[in-house]
């Protein structure tokens, strides 16, 4: 039943065709539900896995203008230089 009172019938087939928002064009309906492609989740895989770096633009962590993508991209390599360095210093004074 369907409708502010439940009082329309609603058909056998409409419960498992629609599935929400069309899976935004990032998935598969299958039975009402969405099979969201590589990358994307969520009810209707609107959501995606991977940070876009424009967020990291837009919340005054970084400048947003194109030249400064190269700074961004150096600043990832040392954290992620400085982070192993501090492990293997870490393991070095523990063993």
């Amino acid at each position: 039943m369907q409708g502010k009172d439940c009082s329309e019938r609603m058909d056998a087939g409409s419960v498992f065709d629609a599935c929400p928002n069309d899976c935004s064009g990032a998935g598969t309906c299958v039975m009402g539900f969405c099979r969201c492609k590589g990358g994307m989740f969520g009810a209707d895989c609107s959501r995606s896995k991977v940070l876009p770096a424009s967020l990291f633009f837009r919340s005054g962590l970084f400048p947003a203008e194109p030249q400064h993508e190269f700074m961004y991209l150096l600043y990832i390599i040392v954290l992620t230089v400085l982070t192993v360095l501090t492990v293997l210093t870490l393991l070095h004074l523990l063993y």
